[in-house]
């Protein structure tokens, strides 16, 4: 794949990504997956793919946090508790990729993968009545296990985040995912630290690559799809999104098959 069709796919991912509500990485890392492919080892594939993604979400969630602080959806109690385990949690993650066998990470990906169409299909609004005003100390360790998990597989945390957010402790929907768009944020700073300096040394990396995170890459398809983030939060208003989640859902799962058994 020629890396400037990134720019398309950036934009068109950040579109999609604002419109439906989630990160962006479940689209980055097969994009990124399909882009390394011929490029290096079998072995690297996955881990440059999920490090690089990593940096496209950053830019992502930027664009998405600060909107929905604009919006005032964002619990400052519930960021800080969250943020402060996903930052580590996240930061260890690169040192899990850095390990794991190729064959074995394709696995892990592919279920996150099925996780997220599930997640898209089974997406219901809540409003505020069931709220939990307790900010429960859990939440660090909580995140910790969502950044670590987030950072393995190259997402934003956003389908593991938003129903501990709003199915456990009740945040309405539009609380859930401002709150979780801003922890993405950390998340993904902690994620890219931890892929830069776990990757540095392993051999065979493509040029212009710091660890496993390939920045020009990451430029390349995250500031599109920053731009394209802001224009998808607004079409939501105008959009049923219902009948493109079921689609966006159907596509996961034939990505998450392609990458794990071809």
């Amino acid at each position: 794949m020629n890396h400037y069709l990134l720019v398309p796919i950036g934009f068109a991912a950040g579109i999609l990504a604002g419109y439906l509500g989630i990160g962006g990485g479940g689209i980055f890392v097969p994009v990124l997956f399909f882009c390394f492919s011929g490029l290096c080892s079998a072995e690297l594939v996955p881990k440059l793919s999920v490090g690089t993604s990593t940096g496209a979400v950053l830019l992502t969630g930027l664009s998405g946090a600060f909107r929905h602080w604009q919006l005032g959806h964002i619990d400052l109690s519930f960021f800080l508790r969250i943020s402060a385990g996903a930052l580590v949690g996240a930061f260890f993650g690169g040192l899990v990729v850095c390990h794991l066998p190729a064959d074995i990470l394709r696995i892990v990906i592919g279920i996150v993968l099925f996780i997220a169409a599930f997640r898209m299909v089974t997406y219901a609004k809540r409003d505020d009545s069931s709220f939990n005003e307790r900010k429960p100390w859990w939440l660090v360790p909580i995140g910790v296990v969502v950044g670590l998990i987030a950072a393995t597989v190259g997402i934003g945390g956003g389908i593991l985040a938003v129903p501990i957010l709003a199915g456990i402790l009740g945040l309405n929907t539009k609380r859930a995912a401002g709150t979780s768009a801003a922890m993405t944020v950390v998340l993904s700073v902690g994620a890219i630290v931890g892929h830069i300096l776990w990757g540095q040394g392993v051999p065979g990396r493509p040029p212009g690559s710091f660890g496993f995170v390939v920045i020009a890459d990451s430029l390349i398809l995250g500031i599109p799809a920053a731009a394209g983030a802001a224009i998808g939060a607004g079409l939501h208003r105008k959009f049923e999104p219902n009948i493109f989640r079921v689609v966006f859902a159907l596509l996961l799962v034939a990505v998450g098959i392609k990458i794990i058994f071809f």
